[in-house]
């Protein structure tokens, strides 16, 4: 009977140990989803901005719209500029979000005046996206990416900002870049964190780009936001790199973007005021 009640002990003690350890793990994974809400206050109220009937969820892949919220809670970027985006309308719930993004001049949209909110954002758009708000130079030789597995696979208009951010100390800890694999919540989380690691508590300046300014019936001055090499895929543009960055192809598009919309208000005045003039002169 001795030897049978120590087995029975044993066996007690057993369930005991596992249901603690089954408790312990349960409090860790929660602790782990949770980490967004609870510690990361900056993207709690980025999102805040944007959803009011879901929390944020880290292993869930971000629309571009969101990024963008999150990337403006990060910075702390207020200000807004006039957009055009015909899927961006004043209602949208993106709206603010996408006009503090276009003030602050880290996009330009998917063409088509489309900026596309509700898709899902790639690694490289999230990149550019990210190089573009830190102002990180991009012109610099294409030389520290490639010692990324990858590298082959980066798109021509995305190499000097992975190249950038390279240099800048976001990516090279990593083999791959995995340039069109879709972005999750958590690495959104981890890079944004890192680039304001390094930046430190200081915001971004904005103050180089033009602010709203009256429309005055299409007289007032325009204001050029940036000028760019696109090829154009399924009707949407896609940036190949800027103007001053160059570009040699024997199908040239050059996108243009204006702090208001150039085509659909008041064209027949705006139209003087554009003018593109060649190294000769022309």
């Amino acid at each position: 009977m001795i030897k049978k009640s120590n087995k029975a002990t044993r066996i007690k003690l057993l369930v005991v140990c596992i249901m603690m350890f089954s408790m312990m793990f349960s409090i860790m994974v929660y602790a782990d989803t949770t980490t967004v809400t609870e510690s990361n206050d900056w993207a709690a109220n980025g999102w805040a901005r944007i959803h009011e009937d879901y929390s944020f969820q880290q292993d869930v892949v971000l629309k571009r719209g969101e990024l963008v919220s999150l990337i403006n809670s990060l910075f702390n970027f207020k200000e807004q500029a006039e957009i055009s985006f015909t899927d961006v309308e004043s209602q949208n719930p993106y709206f603010k979000e996408v006009a503090k993004a276009v003030n602050a001049g880290y996009i330009i949209g998917r063409g088509n005046n489309n900026f596309d909110p509700e898709s899902d954002v790639t690694k490289i758009e999230a990149y550019i996206m990210i190089a573009r708000a830190l102002k990180l130079d991009t012109k610099q030789p294409i030389e520290q990416m490639k010692n990324f597995k990858d590298a082959s696979e980066v798109p021509e208009w995305g190499l000097g900002q992975v190249e950038a951010l390279t240099r800048f100390g976001l990516l090279g800890d990593k083999s791959k870049v995995k340039p069109f694999e879709k972005l999750t919540g958590a690495e959104a989380i981890e890079i944004l964190e890192a680039a304001y690691a390094k930046v430190g508590d200081q915001q971004v300046d904005t103050t180089e780009i033009p602010q709203e300014e009256i429309k005055n019936n299409g007289n007032a001055e325009l204001n050029l936001l940036g000028s760019y090499f696109v090829t154009v895929e399924n009707d949407q543009s896609v940036e190949i790199c800027t103007i001053e960055e160059g570009f040699t192809s024997d199908n040239m598009i050059i996108k243009l973007v204006f702090d208001r919309g150039i085509v659909r208000e008041y064209w027949e005045n705006n139209q003087m005021q554009i003018k593109l003039q060649g190294n000769d002169g022309n």
